[in-house]
């Protein structure tokens, strides 16, 4: 486990360059830690291989179905329905918020007035 780590490691690049520089001298050396590199190479590179012939299968598989057959896999879109309050209640809010509105203007012209007043 601890090769495969080792492997995993420069094969990322996340060795330092004095581990690197070992692992080169030990690659030159060592004819068993060489062949183990690089059967373990070839697994990777025939994982990704096998991993990305099935992201192309997969791909020709979505692009080849029909929109019915993709409808009855996800499921039909259904529109969210929309909570709307009802009409008296919208009214209600409406009318408040005129209320409010009228309120903060008399309130802004009645200091104005009281303040132009006190200048006199």
């Amino acid at each position: 486990m601890e090769r495969i780590e080792l492997f995993d490691k420069y094969i990322a690049g996340t060795l330092s360059k004095a581990e690197v520089a070992e692992f080169r001298t030990r690659l030159d050396s060592d004819e068993k830690f060489a062949v183990e590199f690089k059967v373990y190479l070839i697994s990777v590179r025939g994982i990704c291989q096998e991993a990305e012939q099935e992201n192309i299968e997969f791909g020709h598989a979505m692009k080849s179905l029909s929109k019915a057959q993709l409808q009855s896999i996800i499921g039909k879109g259904e529109k969210p329905r929309m909570v709307r309050p009802n009409f008296f209640r919208e009214r209600m809010m409406w009318i408040s918020s005129m209320a409010a509105m009228l309120v903060v203007a008399i309130g802004i012209g009645w200091n104005l007035y009281t303040s132009s007043q006190n200048q006199l």
